[in-house]
């Protein structure tokens, strides 16, 4: 299980040009809250808000892929899932 993790996030970092953005976005803002003059609910609270955005991008990622290796047709539903 830990190396499917490992090359799924590979991957999704990669291969998905937004996973790569939230990524490093949310590292300069962990960096940030780290060094500067936060209370530490407040650092707290941006760190879990980082990771959270994080495993939203991974959850749309992978319906993403799983549309795409559902079918290749253009499909009214496909374009909601996604």
């Amino acid at each position: 299980a830990f190396g499917y993790s490992k090359d799924g996030l590979a991957a999704a970092y990669r291969y998905e040009s937004a996973f790569r953005q939230v990524f490093w976005l949310n590292l300069i803002l962990i960096v940030l809250a780290l060094f500067l003059d936060f209370g530490s609910v407040t650092k707290m609270v941006l760190v879990v808000a980082s990771f959270i955005s994080l495993i939203t991008e991974l959850f749309n990622t992978a319906i993403e892929a799983a549309v795409d290796h559902t079918s290749t047709e253009k499909n009214e539903l496909a374009k909601r899932a996604k």
